[in-house]
């Protein structure tokens, strides 16, 4: 059995919603990239360019974004 965070109505529902609203478009892309890889945010804020291989269509995942207390 296959358990899923959200239907794929859900999803481009809110998808379409992302897309649309005035506010929120501007992370359409984020999002979307997101939901189709399967990505943790932290994973996709932490990616470089050196992290993308286009001619290879490989996106290597092995660092991420973290966030630390008390930073000034």
């Amino acid at each position: 059995m296959t358990r899923e965070s959200r239907t794929r109505k859900q999803e481009r529902a809110f998808l379409k919603f992302v897309k649309e609203d005035k506010h929120f478009s501007k992370y359409y892309e984020g999002i979307h990239i997101i939901f189709k890889t399967g990505f943790r945010i932290s994973e996709f804020v932490g990616l470089t360019i050196a992290d993308i291989d286009l001619k290879n269509g490989v996106i290597n995942v092995n660092h991420q974004l973290q966030r630390k207390r008390n930073m000034l």
